[in-house]
């Protein structure tokens, strides 16, 4: 199976599909999924990981969902793509590839407002990629919804036409809808197979695809079954030919902080090189304006356009989309003007961009507000005075704390009993269902006890 995406020329017939809410964190308004049973520490010890892929049944849109599906999101769609070659080749985490466009769903991406591109990439959230977690199913899951409801968001405003958005109209890549397919194991037989045999094979594939689905309306406690497919998730994205900005420096290790980048031509010179970090910043800031949080400040997650030098955003797997937290938005939405991103921006957050900007503001930041204060226009921005004066008014600083968002500490009285906190380091039962779960993996010794980890989010 790891070799699927390594293989020019395989098919993926794909179909839209409705993505599942974010989940997965004690902020979200429902940081469990109540339709899907957690995996039981059993078949953590008795399946492989293959296994666990093929038996545990992926999420589908929770019921009832916190915000209806956009007018432009077009549902029973089908298309078909081939792989071209791989973009990415970490060992963890989503795939992506660049696929050719055979059969387009040109309906769907016209009501998107999207042409019908002769290339696209699909980004694959295949759960055998996160084969260091009990769950992997559940964390490819968990990185789908996350990326889907920051695109759907992003297109939303773009197709809004709002303003942060229009000034900038390519900060990310353009979006092609969440799409999934049925990774059996005869995937990659099938691409080559002759047109009868074929048949046959699809044909099966459509008996089996049955009772998988009987069987995930019939009973989510079941014990899980190893399957002969699996369905996985996939997010379809425009094709920027350039390079990210890890990969425009040498070879450095971004996480030393003694190690500085040093761009490659045409990016040797400050000017350039300060006019690529000012775009960075100011991308991500605007990302912040629709209410979307990106963890990702690295040079991998930003991507170069070389003819142009334009900048974009990518990889939104570990965002948070506000919309669906207990606070229901960022005050950063309800500013006029994205913040202005010297207000609260510390060079020292941007550090793993060292060689981007002088080394040397790490040492005297007044030189990094000198070059921010001259560089980024206060008109196209929300400024510090008019952001606490709208912070004021709407009480921001107790609204998170009114929400439950905080405090989420023991000492809390609001805090025992809360199901939202219900997730390990926080609950009792199931940081030892979760121990035993990675003792059977051999992941910790046996005597390994809960009271010896610091709690994830104490």
């Amino acid at each position: 199976m790891a070799l699927l995406y390594e293989k020019p020329g395989i098919a993926l017939p794909l179909r839209s599909h409705r993505p599942t809410e974010p989940f997965g964190k004690r902020d979200y308004r429902h940081p469990e999924t109540s339709e899907v049973e957690a995996i039981t520490p059993e078949d953590v010890g008795n399946l492989s990981y293959d296994e666990i892929t093929f038996a545990r049944h992926p999420r589908e849109r929770h019921k009832p969902s916190i915000l209806p599906l956009p007018e432009w999101f077009a549902d029973n769609q089908t298309a078909k793509l081939s792989i071209e070659c791989m973009l990415s080749v970490g060992s963890y985490g989503a795939k992506v590839v660049l696929c050719s466009v055979d059969n387009a769903p040109k309906a769907a991406w016209e009501k998107m407002g999207q042409d019908c591109p002769e290339l696209i990439v699909a980004k694959i959230f295949d759960p055998l990629n996160y084969n260091d977690t009990p769950d992997p199913v559940a964390a490819a899951d968990r990185e789908y919804a996350q990326e889907a409801a920051a695109y759907f968001r992003m297109h939303s405003e773009r197709l809004a036409k709002n303003p942060a958005y229009m000034d900038k109209p390519d900060l990310v890549p353009g979006f092609y809808g969440t799409w999934t397919t049925d990774i059996t194991r005869d995937h990659l037989r099938k691409s080559f197979m002759s047109p009868h045999h074929k048949k046959k094979t699809k044909k099966k594939e459509a008996l089996a695809r049955k009772k998988f689905e009987e069987e995930s309306k019939a009973a989510t406690s079941a014990k899980d079954v190893v399957h002969s497919f699996r369905p996985v998730r996939i997010i379809l994205l425009e094709y920027i030919e350039g390079s990210t900005v890890s990969n425009l420096c040498a070879k450095e290790p971004v996480w030393s902080r003694q190690a500085d980048l040093r761009p490659h031509e045409p990016y040797q010179s400050q000017e350039k090189r300060l006019a690529i970090f000012h775009s960075i910043m100011d991308t991500g800031y605007r990302i912040g304006h629709f209410g979307i949080t990106h963890f990702k400040r690295y040079p991998t997650s930003f991507i170069v356009k070389e003819s142009d030098d334009r900048v974009v955003i990518t990889d939104f797997s570990q965002s948070e989309t506000w919309t669906y937290v207990d606070v229901g938005f960022h005050i950063q939405e309800r500013l006029p003007r994205p913040l202005h991103p010297m207000t609260v921006c510390d060079i020292d957050k941007w550090w793993a961009f060292r060689g981007w900007f002088p080394p040397e503001w790490l040492e005297d930041v007044s030189l990094y507000d000198t070059w921010g204060e001259a560089t980024f226009a206060h008109d196209q921005y929300t400024d510090k005075p008019t952001a606490q004066k709208i912070s004021k008014e709407l009480d921001w600083v107790n609204t998170p704390r009114t929400s439950g968002r905080v405090p989420s500490c023991p000492g809390d009285p609001t805090y025992k009993g809360d199901p939202r906190f219900k997730l390990p380091g926080n609950d009792k039962e199931l940081e030892e269902r979760w121990r035993i779960q990675a003792i059977a993996m051999g992941n910790i010794p046996p005597n390994f006890k809960t009271e010896d980890r610091i709690p994830a989010f104490q």
